[in-house]
């Protein structure tokens, strides 16, 4: 006998003889306040890499000519296979990881934080305070985004992380980035194990940060979300960014 837990079912690539499906109020849904658009423009970024080379010790070289112009407002999507440097490639872009050879320039400097903000694939480290309303106050107060009325204020308040489901927690995360707006929002694999729904408030934020002037990068297996959101997407094959 083989159970199979999924959050979309036709995502699974068999017909199962039989399907329990749980109710959905098991998780606390996620009520998030408007991010607020900004009054003054920050200058139009470019995010620029050209010929960065990268290997990890002992491991030889895995990026080995990467390539890339993104301009502010671009939404850019990252797919390949397992092994291939699309995590590697997302964190050179950022400035996590020096490049051995190359450059990666943001209007003209190294990107670092908080110009480049990076979502790892397990995103629970971004969450650092008790409960949801903890993680937004600050954001409240620096205008980033709207006040919530009372009513969402106390429910943001009794609302601990930890009773959060996975898939409420990675839409957080992407969400607390995106309400910084920094010049580049780099998100990898921003849908994984996400139902629909919550599949559909990442896409949200992405073109949100997009619309607010962010070079977004998505890095992920699932083709289709990252063709439904990105202006252009790329390939990791043999080291080097493929334009599809």
């Amino acid at each position: 006998t083989v159970l199979i837990a999924v959050s979309d079912l036709e995502r699974l690539p068999l017909k199962p003889d039989s399907v329990i499906e749980l109710p959905h109020d098991r998780e606390v849904e996620l009520r998030l306040p408007e991010l607020l658009v900004p009054r003054n423009s920050a200058p139009r970024a470019f995010l620029e890499a050209k010929g960065v080379r990268f290997g990890y010790p002992g491991a030889g070289e895995l990026i080995k000519d990467l390539n890339l112009r993104a301009e502010a407002g671009e939404v850019i999507g990252i797919t390949g296979p397992n092994g291939s440097g699309k995590t590697t490639a997302l964190k050179l872009l950022t400035g996590l990881l020096r490049p051995r050879r190359g450059k990666v320039l943001l209007n003209g400097s190294r990107p670092s934080p908080p110009r480049s903000l990076y979502m790892p694939q397990n995103p629970d480290p971004i969450l650092t305070e008790r409960t949801v309303w903890g993680e937004l106050e600050p954001l409240v107060a620096a205008k980033l985004i709207a006040s919530p009325d009372a009513e969402l204020k106390a429910e943001l308040e009794r609302t601990p992380i930890g009773h959060l489901g996975a898939g409420s927690r990675r839409v957080l995360a992407a969400y607390l980035l995106a309400a910084r707006r920094p010049s580049v929002l780099a998100l990898d694999e921003p849908t994984a194990g996400l139902d629909r729904r919550n599949a559909r408030l990442i896409g949200s934020l992405v073109r949100e940060a997009a619309s607010q002037g962010s070079v977004v990068l998505v890095s992920s297996h699932d083709e289709s979300f990252v063709e439904s959101v990105s202006d252009r997407v790329f390939r990791v094959e043999g080291g080097r960014l493929v334009e599809l």
